[in-house]
């Protein structure tokens, strides 16, 4: 009989409609965009049934009682059939569902949306999986009938197969033109099972239909005919699964035979508009029913020939063997091999029932207990069977199948801030220095480059013949690159040097043949490309080749920084679901070395990379597809996770795009996607920010949050000693800012341990404190809430730390004698030590570049070695020991013209008086004591010279006041040579910050000099340093000589003396000598002399 084509019908308005048959095949149900759902009791029904839905439908599925639909409101709503009453919510989405699906048991609902996810909900308990991979709108869902499997095809040009046990993707396969939206999409790429036993997977390709086959997903085979003239873009099974309907995008509905890959049928529509649904009729595999972008209703039977029409198997009624079979225990088992044997002999087309008796009867044997078939029941159905049931056959054994791990697809390479390159229009990059945007129209082909800061260069209007699909920005260039093509035109790298200061600003190179670049990136100074070589090639900024090397696996991705290049690769393959990523961290410039070398990249499980870049202080910084963000910690070289922007999401389908890092403000500068991984360039996007936050322990706790707090505080301060390291400049205001903020900090959680009565933790939160000044105050802490043991414990640690500093400046300073040249080599050992050390960490730094130690010049860092232990200041000291009753005055300070003769202490008093004589005025007045009563106020101003202190000097000056120390102190270093000579233009130029500031930038500058300046400094602190050691010598002499020269007739006593004082002793028998006067009698001989005078 031939094809039977019926006159289509109005249906719905124009648009997209879909179609389906319900399960007892005499109902079909569409929708439309009209918003309405029409349920047909037949096609020649003209007062169907409708329901309103919204302003649109998208999709209808049915099953048993019950049919699901998606509207414009973004989600799949249940609903009772026949009557449509609404029944709840089955899924919600971010965007319109394309495409909805039950499995065969009707158990589940398969759906996929425009938001890119695809989602598998059980209806009873309503619980989901999420299945997210493609980076487009959803075309269409297919549901594996053993429920392993699920298909999907998506506008980013995919179709993939996924497992459902662990929501990755098996394969994937690019043969779809890609687009950007799901409504101007060329073809619908309706996928569709075999729905017997999933054996294929019919795919729409163009022209023609692909058979997949399942578990190797290999090209099985292909139906074409030379008949189809445009895309296909529907295909369907049949309920037999012998046959497939494709429909294509001009209204041709075709016919194919699975078996003999034959095309039965074709036949167009009149008005030649595509096909949007197609279904077959369960009951009646000769029916077909579609509808088309018109809103019309077709209808088509006798779709399968006469001669073909045995291979559909009819429904076997298993009543005609109920009779058969009365008394018998086994008669379901029976009746069930029965109608396995009838669907098997129909599908086959072999009539001959020989093999009929042996398939009964195997089964009958399988389900009796004893192996031994009932003959009585047998006798009417199979004869003369009891031959065959004495054959008793052993069960076969099981054979052990072993599966080898599922590979993961290795990750694409990508560009970092890129949008996909199918899109017309697209983000190239987006950067802090600015947007480069491309448009890929049929008309015209172009690249609009947008600098932030339009001081940096004016915008660009580049024309895109080339086909550039790779861009980087930086304020010196633009970078762009393409693929090689199938003309044969090698790939090419571009480069736009705005930065340059003569009139060539354009260069260009071809990649050598066989070699396409895959990822780019701009420093400073420098750029690089990655190849599916794995090479890594690097030019300077003006064109030179400087070099390449080669990595151990396919690139990922790369991104510049200063001098830092990272590029990330793929290591091998990881574990089933994982990406396992190689990166590699370098300096192109100054110090050549290689930071990070051959070492995973941690991502989530089952995530692709999504970002890698550097923050705007020059930190390695990268995201993966599950939102968490990593920064590299230089201090302990681990990736550590700041952020995870899934939390911050309010639905599971929004994402955010990353464009920056900062790591002083602590935010992360991004774009919300609501339903998309990446933004859409007309509007333009906002950029929002988001504040850092680490996943520690119990977040809403204060105890947490100080811990949190303490640890970015920590992990965002390392950038100022890397950019000290590398000769940078740094913002001391900043890193002061940092170090009070880490003190507050540990204060505050020192205070929460004390009232929570954890000393022991309190101790521990002290050990970090490295100021001074900090662990005073805890202390004064722990002792004004009366934690005496607590207060010893931090005193103890105290004292420790002192003694283990001056043990550690001793062991530096005899180094230094020894070796000065070993202390050069100390940078690299304490190059993370912190800013915040006392003068210790000065002599340790200056050690490296002056060959010698710092010593600190002033008192406040000379307190900074004692943290707890505070001297009384020396100006509280008395300066005499005198009686406070005696009148202070120096009654040995000699008159005006004092003599140059020294004379002994203690009887030069006696002589100045027996010598004393009037004045010439004739007033008799004595100038001797007038002097020595009333000493002159000049004196004063140098400070009174008592008892004690003429005691210190007569025995060598062992002591010396604080005035005297400061004034006689030389620099120990060249860098305190240099220091004292540029202080005070130090001081001029940055006149608002204390000392120790001053010290600190003084260091920075010292740094900032060059070896030959360094060295020059050297050789003078050499050349003062023995011209101060010879002039103390000489000062040391002359101190020793004017101590030891007695004046004549002080001379001449103390020789009498002695010879007394001998003679005396040698009649005596070596008695000891008289002792001299004591300070108190000599005292009173004084007064005594005065008064007579």
């Amino acid at each position: 009989m031939p094809i039977s084509k019926k006159p289509p019908r109005y249906g719905h308005s124009e648009g997209h409609t879909d179609i389906c048959y319900d399960h007892s095949g005499g109902n079909i149900l569409t929708c439309g965009s009209d918003g309405d759902i029409r349920i047909w009791k037949g096609f020649e029904d003209d007062d169907p049934e409708t329901i309103n839905v919204g302003d649109r439908a998208y999709a209808i599925a049915t099953k048993n009682d019950s049919f699901v639909t998606a509207s414009d409101n973004n989600t799949v709503q249940a609903r009772t059939f026949p009557d449509g009453a609404p029944n709840g919510i089955v899924a919600r989405f971010t965007a319109p569902v394309n495409h909805i699906q039950f499995n065969k048991s009707g158990t589940k609902l398969l759906s996929g949306a425009s938001d890119f996810s695809v989602k598998l909900v059980t209806i009873e308990d309503n619980t989901q999986l999420v299945f997210e991979g493609h980076s487009a709108p959803v075309l269409s869902v297919s549901c594996d009938p053993k429920e392993e499997y699920i298909a999907t095809s998506s506008c980013d040009g995919t179709v993939k197969i996924w497992s459902i046990e662990d929501q990755s993707w098996e394969k994937s396969m690019s043969v779809l033109p890609k687009c950007s939206d799901f409504s101007i999409s060329k073809t619908l790429c309706r996928l569709s099972w075999e729905p017997n036993e999933g054996k294929n997977l019919c795919i729409p390709v163009e022209k023609e239909i692909q058979l997949i086959e399942r578990d190797t997903w290999d090209l099985s085979f292909s139906l074409t005919n030379d008949s189809v003239t445009s895309t296909v873009s529907i295909a369907t099974f049949s309920p037999c699964g012998n046959f497939i309907a494709g429909a294509c995008v001009d209204g041709t509905i075709f016919v194919w035979d699975v078996e003999s890959r034959e095309c039965l049928e074709s036949i167009k529509n009149n008005k030649g508009v595509g096909i949007c649904g197609v279904a077959w009729n369960p009951k009646k595999t000769t029916q077909i029913a579609y509808t088309d972008i018109s809103g019309q209703l077709g209808f088509l039977e006798n779709v399968i020939p006469e001669e073909h029409q045995k291979k559909a198997p009819a429904k076997i009624d298993t009543n005609q063997y109920a009779d058969l079979f009365d008394g018998d225990d086994n008669d379901d088992a029976l009746l069930k091999a029965a109608t396995q044997y009838d669907e098997k002999g129909m599908a086959s087309g072999n009539d001959d029932a020989d093999d009929d008796d042996d398939d009964i009867l195997k089964h009958h044997r399988k389900s009796n207990f004893n192996g031994i078939p009932d003959d009585e029941s047998l006798d009417g159905i199979l004869g003369n069977s009891t031959e065959v049931a004495s054959k008793v056959e052993e069960p076969a054994k099981p054979q052990v199948i072993y599966e080898a791990p599922k590979v993961t697809p290795l990750q694409k390479p990508f560009i970092s801030a890129a949008t996909p390159v199918h899109l017309t229009c697209r983000f190239m990059k987006w950067n802090n220095i600015g947007i480069i945007r491309s448009y890929d129209g049929e008309d015209e082909s172009s690249i609009d480059v947008e600098f932030h800061d339009s001081s940096v260069h004016h915008a660009l209007h580049i024309d895109n013949q080339l086909n550039y699909t790779m861009a980087d920005l930086s304020a010196q260039a633009v970078l762009l690159a393409n693929e090689k093509d199938d003309d044969g035109n090698l790939s090419q790298l571009t480069c736009l040097h705005f930065g340059s200061w003569d009139t060539q600003k354009e260069w260009n190179t071809s990649m050598p043949k066989g070699e396409e670049i895959k990822s780019l990136c701009l420093g400073w100074n420098w750029l690089a490309v990655g190849t599916d070589k794995r090479l890594v090639r690097i030019f300077s900024i003006g064109g030179v080749q400087h070099g390449m090397f080669a990595i151990p696996g396919p690139i990922v991705s790369m991104s510049g920084y200063g001098n830092q290049l990272m590029v990330v690769y793929h290591m091998g393959t990881g574990v089933p679901g994982d990406q396992c990523l190689g990166v590699k961290l370098l300096h192109l410039s100054g110090k050549r070395r290689q930071i990070i070398t051959a070492e995973m990249l941690p991502i989530t499980p089952k995530s692709t990379l999504t970002w890698l870049g550097f923050s705007e202080e020059g930190t390695p910084v990268t995201a993966d597809s599950e939102g968490v963000v990593r920064m590299l910690s230089r201090e302990i070289m681990s990736w550590v996770p700041i952020v995870n922007t899934k939390a911050t999401a309010k639905s599971r389908s929004d994402h955010y795009w990353i464009v920056g890092v900062n790591e002083e403000q602590g935010q992360l500068r991004c774009i919300q996607c609501k339903g998309s991984t990446f933004p859409p360039t007309l509007p333009r996007p906002s950029a929002i920010v988001l504040p850092f936050q680490i996943a520690v322990c119990e977040i809403e706790t204060e105890k947490s949050l100080l811990e949190e707090k303490l640890l970015k505080t920590n992990l965002f301060s390392e950038h100022h000693k890397y950019a000290e390291s590398q000769g940078y400049e740094v913002n001391e205001l900043d890193q002061s800012e940092g170090v009070r903020d880490k003190q507050q900090v540990l204060m505050k959680m020192f205070a929460l341990a004390c009232k929570s009565d954890r000393e022991y933790r309190a101790v521990e939160i002290c050990e970090k404190m490295v100021s001074e000044h900090e662990l005073s105050l805890a202390i004064k802490y722990a002792s004004r809430l009366r934690r005496i043991k607590l207060a010893q414990k931090l005193s103890e640690l105290a004292k420790r730390r002192m003694e283990e500093e001056m043990m550690e400046e001793e062991e530096w300073d005899e180094e230094d004698t020894q070796n000065p040249n070993d202390c050069i080599n100390r940078k690299n050992d304490h190059h993370w030590k912190s800013d915040t050390q006392t003068s210790n960490y000065v002599e340790d730094e200056e050690m490296e570049d002056n060959q010698g130690g710092v010593e600190s010049d002033t008192e406040e860092t000379q307190q900074k070695t004692t943290p707890v232990l505070k001297l009384k200041p020396k100006d509280n000291i008395p300066k005499s020991m005198m009686p406070s009753s005696q009148e202070r005055r120096n009654p040995f300070k000699s008159s005006a013209k004092k003599t140059q003769s020294g004379n002994a202490r203690g009887t030069s008093v006696f002589d100045d008086v027996s010598g004393n004589k009037p004045s010439k005025n004739g007033k008799g007045k004595n100038t001797s004591d007038t002097d020595l009563i009333s000493p002159p106020k000049s004196a004063k101003k140098k400070g009174q010279t008592t008892l004690l202190s003429m005691k210190s000097k007569s025995s060598g000056e062992k002591t010396t006041t604080v005035t005297e120390k400061a004034s006689d102190k030389k620099p120990t270093t060249a860098f305190g040579l240099w220091m004292e000579e540029n202080n005070e233009q130090l001081k001029e130029k940055h006149p608002n910050i204390s000392e120790a500031d001053i010290t600190k930038v003084a260091m920075t500058t010292w740094r900032a000099l060059n070896s030959e300046q360094r060295k020059e400094w050297t050789e003078k602190f050499k050349a003062q340093s023995s011209l101060n050691t010879a002039e103390k010598d000489k000062n040391t002499e002359n101190r020793k000589r004017k101590l030891t020269e007695p004046n004549e007739t002080g001379a001449k006593r103390s020789n009498v003396e002695k010879d007394k004082a001998q003679k005396t002793n040698d009649v005596q028998g070596g008695s000891q000598p008289k002792k001299p006067l004591s300070s108190a009698t000599n005292s009173k001989l004084q007064n005594f002399m005065f008064s007579k005078t």
